[in-house]
């Protein structure tokens, strides 16, 4: 069902793109300032163009953000892993094998 819905999206995306395509052929400047100036683009190219920069600075951003939580997770699993050894070991330690206390002694 998940898979029909992504499928559905993506077609209504591409729907979307090709109307504002469709609908947005009139000629434009483009001004990309300190690289180069494009005369005469059609304006869904510079619309287009927008879009894709924006959807690989999200990756760019996100692959970071992934890395950085993979990184947490990893760390948690290592600690977790220490404190569960732990806590087995003193689970199976023994009255004999606990070392002896300096408090005061209860007398009865």
């Amino acid at each position: 069902m998940l898979s029909f819905v992504k499928l559905l999206l993506a077609v209504l995306l591409m729907a979307v793109l090709l109307w504002v395509g469709v609908h947005n052929q009139q000629d434009v400047k483009l001004d990309l300032a300190p690289i180069k100036t494009f005369l005469d683009v059609p304006l869904f190219v510079g619309l287009f163009g927008a879009y894709a920069v924006g959807i690989l600075t999200f990756a760019v951003v996100h692959i970071f953000h992934d890395l950085k939580l993979r990184s947490q997770i990893s760390r948690l699993k290592k600690e977790h892993r220490k404190v569960s050894d732990e806590l087995h070991q003193l689970r199976n330690i023994t009255l004999e094998d606990l070392p002896a206390e300096d408090g005061p002694e209860i007398a009865s």
